[in-house]
């Protein structure tokens, strides 16, 4: 009886997955609530040690998503990401997550050509960079929008995530979570390769709860 009712129950089961889910939003800021425990640490070339907890590090990331929403950056848009294993490549990839907009991740090793294919295939909005590799993209005027960490001449400075807000609001930067977007079915295109000669392909993979 006992067996009966119990592949009943689990023929009966079936998971309900959520109508809108937001990995940033919805797991990430959870775990980081009130944890002190590290989450990143970067040691740079000069021996610069630098450790976020996974607190400051959700924090960072509201901050970075509020100046990126300033900038126009919504869900849907493409923002190319071209940063070596520095802090900001990990508040990027999790601010751009939190505003349901798409990154796609570029390697600091793409020349001229590969970008021109990146940003036209993948019609890129949006561009953050390091300083040392903004003259690549000089003359690609496909995008207006670039923010450089660092900053160089034409760019947004990434540095202003923090100092936009504290010149002209005379306040702290805003960490409070932007405007949670509705998109029910966010889909993540992004160029990639499988180390084969040839463009990238642009592939879409659908960002699923994790049932």
């Amino acid at each position: 009886m006992l067996a009966a009712a119990a592949a009943g129950s689990h023929a009966a089961f079936h998971w309900t997955p959520p109508t809108h889910f937001n990995w940033v939003r919805d797991y990430f800021d959870g775990v980081a609530a009130r944890n002190a425990g590290p989450a990143l640490r970067v040691v740079d070339d000069a021996g610069h040690d630098e450790v976020l907890s996974f607190a400051k590090l959700a924090r960072r990331s509201r901050q970075v998503a509020n100046f990126l929403g300033g900038l126009g950056i919504g869900p849907g848009d493409r923002v190319l990401i071209m940063l070596g294993n520095v802090v900001p490549l990990c508040e990027t990839m999790l601010a751009v997550i939190r505003l349901s907009a798409v990154m796609i991740p570029a390697t600091t090793l793409l020349q001229r050509d590969d970008l021109v294919d990146r940003l036209d295939r993948g019609r890129v909005k949006a561009i953050v960079a390091e300083n040392a590799h903004a003259s690549r993209f000089e003359g690609l005027t496909s995008v207006s929008l670039r923010i450089a960490v660092g900053g160089a001449p034409g760019w947004v400075d990434y540095g202003e995530t923090v100092s936009r807000h504290i010149r002209l609001r005379r306040q702290p930067p805003d960490d409070r979570d932007p405007q949670d977007p509705e998109v029910p079915d966010p889909r993540v295109p992004a160029p990639r390769t499988a180390g084969r000669r040839g463009d990238a392909r642009v592939t879409a993979r659908r960002c699923a709860p994790p049932l």
